[in-house]
């Protein structure tokens, strides 16, 4: 997971340097997060217990429709689900130019309820 704040901070850094060609660039957060500390987060934050609970992958095509995704590229967003949680997808340090965010999670989330 990474921040909204720190994608484009480095797309700002990114658009202002002399490049040509293809450039491959990978993001991500300070730290790796899982959706049990995302809800651990959220439960310190609202000061109210909040659980992960996974959603039957029976059930992800439905949903991700439900949730705006066009029927015809739900496969690829649960095959690319598929290809994290089995660990497939990692990034490529040292064949890409990869940068790591300095947003926490705890920040996104707390700057997220103080808007609500």
């Amino acid at each position: 997971m990474v921040a909204t704040e720190d994608i484009g901070q480095l797309m700002a850094r990114t658009l202002q340097q002399e490049w040509s060609g293809l450039r491959y660039l990978e993001l991500e957060g300070p730290r790796r997060y899982s959706q049990i500390d995302a809800a651990d987060t959220f439960s310190r934050l609202l000061g109210k217990p909040v659980a992960a609970v996974p959603a039957p992958r029976t059930q992800w095509q439905a949903t991700f429709e439900a949730q705006g995704t066009a029927p015809d590229r739900t496969a690829a967003r649960i095959e690319m689900l598929d290809g994290f949680n089995s660990g497939w997808i990692e990034f490529e340090r040292g064949r890409t130019e990869y940068s790591q965010g300095s947003c926490a999670m705890e920040e996104v989330f707390r700057n997220l309820l103080q808007r609500a």
